[in-house]
């Protein structure tokens, strides 16, 4: 008997140790997801490093290996084998182009941009797999939003200290290593999570309709017509079924344009030159995919392929993906997306109103950005969203399965 007591009481201290140790990891991993949020809604690696293609967050790299991978032997999101299978053939591009073609010579670049796709594939999956409550999602989307609302913030404190003016109106243009369009897809991206909170109730709503007035005017600011567009069909989809919110919403786009419409118009006559400027470089682009069809012209090699251009990339998400990493790679991309449009429609029934159309407007959002931009694949934010997204189906997965539709997402 007194054997069998010491026994019992050693299991229980240790049984005690492993729930404290338990505990202590999950407030690791939920302190560490949402440093690596407010840092992507800010558009920084912070605290982070730079190495070969900014990975960043070094932290984060370590956690899905030590906890998620060897330690609590979690498998990997099916979504993850999207942006990992890009990544082994960016890898096999990188290795042909240095060994063979001449015009390669982007060093470690390259290589930086294969172990990002990796990098991809870890925060998908972590999100994926610890994220499990409405709560813990909402906790991840003000951490974002909080990132995004400082980086508008900062921007004005930027603007004052060197001001620009267009047609008698400031502009919002370089912070750092971020210009007006990148900007302006930061803040487009900014709409469905400020949507998702109003909807959720999760900041109150004088707050919200603050943060609005806010945000469109620093999207206008931007004088990115790209993100003054996307915003504006995103806000209209987004309270499609609400028309008091329709009314109100149409009545503010409408009164802005009127007032505005003379900035619009003098915008466009001085981005003419601008819109050549991208048209010959997606035209260079698919140039370059139809002389290299099944690798490309190799990462961070789309500046090198021909002399005369002077730009890192096609200014276009696809163009510049079927141009570095080829058929192959393109194709995984399309797919990736069509998979979580088909996942979130097959989980609407099972999915919170408000969550499905965060999700739905986010990834209109990254669809349409797509196309006069390159961050859709090269930002963190995309892939906190995709992880989120199949963390919301994975629950609803569950809960269809134990018929209990309510408990988490519900």
């Amino acid at each position: 008997m007194a054997v069998t007591s010491l026994y019992s009481g050693e299991n229980s201290i240790r049984n005690q140790r492993e729930t404290s140790r338990n505990s202590l990891e999950k407030k690791y991993v939920f302190f560490t997801l949402g440093c690596l949020c407010f840092s992507a809604g800010l558009g920084i690696e912070f605290p982070g490093i730079y190495i070969y293609g900014n990975l960043g967050f070094i932290d984060f790299l370590i956690l899905p290996i030590t906890v998620l991978i060897i330690k609590n032997k979690e498998k990997f999101s099916w979504v993850s084998f999207f942006p990992f299978a890009i990544g082994v053939v960016a890898f096999f591009s990188f290795s042909y182009h240095v060994l063979v073609s001449d015009y390669y010579m982007v060093g470690f670049d390259g290589l930086g941009v294969v172990l990002r796709w990796i990098y991809y594939a870890l925060v998908t999956s972590v999100f994926a797999i610890y994220v499990k409550t409405y709560e813990q999602v909402i906790y991840c989307i003000r951490l974002l939003w909080l990132g995004g609302l400082t980086l508008v913030c900062y921007a004005w404190i930027n603007w004052y200290g060197s001001q620009q003016w267009f047609v008698g109106l400031p502009v919002l243009s370089w912070i750092q290593n971020l210009n007006a369009n990148t900007l302006g897809y930061y803040f487009s991206l900014m709409v469905p999570l400020s949507i998702f909170l109003l909807m959720s109730r999760s900041i109150s709503r004088p707050i919200m309709l603050i943060v609005f007035a806010l945000l469109y005017f620093s999207i206008l600011m931007t004088l990115s017509k790209s993100a003054v567009l996307i915003s504006g069909g995103v806000l209209v989809i987004s309270f499609i079924r609400n028309r008091r919110a329709i009314f109100f919403s149409l009545t503010a786009i409408g009164s802005v344009l009127y007032l505005y419409g003379d900035l619009f118009i003098g915008r466009w006559d001085a981005s003419q030159a601008s819109n050549a400027d991208r048209l010959n470089l997606i035209e260079s682009g698919v140039t370059m995919a139809s002389e290299n069809p099944l690798i490309g012209v190799g990462p961070k090699g789309f500046s090198h392929y021909f002399d005369y251009l002077r730009t890192s990339d096609a200014h276009n998400t696809y163009v510049n993906i079927i141009a570095e990493l080829g058929f192959f790679a393109f194709i995984l991309f399309t797919l990736m997306f069509v998979y979580l449009m088909i996942s979130l429609f097959r989980k609407k029934p099972f999915i919170d109103n408000t969550l499905f159309v965060l999700f739905f407007t986010s990834i209109l959002t990254l669809l349409l950005n797509g196309f006069v931009t390159g961050l859709p694949y090269s930002d963190k934010i995309p892939w906190i969203l995709i992880g989120l997204l199949m963390a919301c189906v994975n629950s609803s997965r569950n809960n269809k399965q134990k018929n209990q539709i309510s408990v988490l997402f519900k």
